[in-house]
């Protein structure tokens, strides 16, 4: 009779939009998120760059499933954001909750676009609009064991207002010269080949299927 843990994969991420895009660029591999263990709370980013950021919730996230469930776990962490190139690298690293502390609860509540708002604003009168989202994953087995991928997607600013309504956070703002839309015009399956996530991920998907497949078990010993 066998006792080997099986092994469940997770998206450390309470993100239903970076759970579905995940899942959409490796439908082969049926992955859970951190809902999906009753796991809500936050793991406070302390890190001072996208790197750091997703190992210090892939460390802690990893410890929290640990305690929950005896299955073995393979992770897939990330820390991603929008580097604006006139804004010194703003939003960067606190792109998820830039402003937050500058704009009140109610204007967060009933405006959805207030971020982008905000960037815009810091935007006018600035000609140079050059800016890249950073996408920093890790994919993590265990403590000392992981793997990492870092990728950049570039493109500019808009002028004027918010385009599209497919994506999510930034992607109505952050303009594509190659395709004459913003991200968020993008068709998902367009984006999902091209993107920062896509790339990073990308680079970490011979490892994935290995695992998935069972061919590559010893990287999890």
């Amino acid at each position: 009779m066998s006792h080997e843990k099986s092994t469940l994969f997770v998206i450390a991420s309470t993100n239903q939009h970076k759970i579905q895009e995940i899942q959409q660029m490796m439908p082969s591999i049926d992955f859970l998120g951190l809902k999906d263990f009753a796991i809500s709370t936050q793991v406070e980013e302390t890190g001072t760059t996208f790197f750091e950021n997703a190992l210090l919730k892939a460390e802690q996230y990893h410890a929290r499933l640990c305690k929950l469930n005896k299955s073995r776990f393979v992770l897939i962490s990330e820390d991603s954001g929008l580097c604006i190139d006139a804004l010194h690298g703003k939003p960067g690293i606190f792109s998820s909750r830039y402003g937050k502390n500058s704009v009140s609860a109610a204007v967060q509540k009933s405006r959805p676009q207030w971020q982008l708002e905000l960037v815009l604003q810091e935007m006018q009168g600035i000609s140079k609009r050059t800016a890249h989202f950073t996408c920093s994953t890790v994919l993590y087995f265990s403590q000392d064991n992981y793997l990492a991928s870092q990728a950049t997607w570039s493109g500019s600013i808009v002028h004027d207002k918010p385009a599209g309504n497919a994506g999510f956070g930034y992607d109505p703002i952050f303009f594509l010269e190659d395709y004459g839309c913003c991200s968020a015009e993008l068709e998902s399956h367009t984006k999902n080949k091209i993107s920062h996530r896509a790339q990073a991920l990308e680079r970490l998907r011979p490892t994935l299927i290995k695992l998935a497949t069972g061919s590559h078990t010893t990287i999890l010993s």
